[in-house]
């Protein structure tokens, strides 16, 4: 509930939304304003209004739940807002046609109507064509971790950081969760009939170390650390394993940092 009071995830939500409707829709919604008295808001209107505000409340319970939100999340309320941002574009390409016509009489509101229509789908075009790539980072430790697991073998991968990815991408058959802040207890997500929950696999670093050495398959694990608390010993930092990469988030200024259990001879 105190996450609603959050002003830092408020803005994050807006931006998500912002980035999902793309500029281009944003500014047509405004230019609905001067024409808002022709809108006829018959029963469809009022059901896709509905629709809209329903859709949105749900997307911000899921946000501000804390499960994983993803921008893609939005796509579907951008469908609908498309509709009223097609009428706002009318109302800019009418309003620009009155404005330009005085200086270029040639000019009719139909060409203008193509001309901003090709604006808008080559931005669009850009914006679908240019990936920000921010998560190159999660594919490339999950290839790293697939190319080293040995056919046949059971593999794990144990983390700090809750992302089921890892092991969609890398193969492994599991993802199990350690606290470092909770003196390393050790989770394992296990699915019942019709529920899931994680259960406590081994608690301190004892058992974090005695997991390790009883496991018989292979181990891999991935520690994310912020940029701003590495240490200089970090790469040695688990006992019964060996470091085999180190990979960079820069956006969001985080650091992981991957081991791999030493294979008994």
């Amino acid at each position: 509930m105190s996450a609603l009071f959050s002003l830092k995830l408020w803005l994050i939500f807006v931006q998500r939304i912002v980035n999902t409707l793309y500029p281009a829709n944003i500014l047509s919604l405004f230019f609905l304003y001067p024409v808002r008295g022709k809108i006829k808001v018959n029963s469809g209107m009022k059901f896709i209004l509905i629709l809209l505000a329903v859709d949105l409340f749900i997307r911000m319970i899921a946000f501000f739940s804390g499960i994983p939100f993803s921008h893609r999340y939005l796509y579907p309320m951008m469908i609908i807002v498309t509709i009223f941002s097609g009428l706002g574009m009318l109302s800019f390409i009418n309003i620009l046609w009155k404005h330009l016509i005085k200086r270029f009489p040639a000019l009719t509101e139909r060409g203008i109507g193509v001309v901003v229509l090709l604006i808008v789908f080559f931005s669009y075009s850009g914006k679908a064509l240019h990936s920000s790539n921010d998560k190159k980072w999660l594919k490339d430790i999950s290839l790293l971790i697939k190319s080293r697991i040995v056919p046949g073998r059971e593999a794990a991968i144990l983390s700090n950081y809750d992302e089921s990815r890892f092991v969609y991408y890398s193969g492994c058959g599991e993802l199990l969760l350690f606290s470092p802040e909770k003196d390393f207890l050790i989770r394992r997500h296990v699915r019942y009939e019709n529920d899931s929950k994680w259960r406590v696999e081994s608690e301190g670093f004892d058992g974090f170390n005695h997991y390790l050495k009883s496991s018989s398959g292979q181990v891999f694990i991935i520690y994310r650390i912020k940029k701003s608390e590495i240490k200089p010993n970090t790469e040695s930092f688990f006992p019964e394993v060996k470091f085999i990469g180190k990979f960079s988030d820069n956006r969001r200024k985080y650091e992981y940092f991957v081991f791999q259990k030493n294979e008994r001879k």
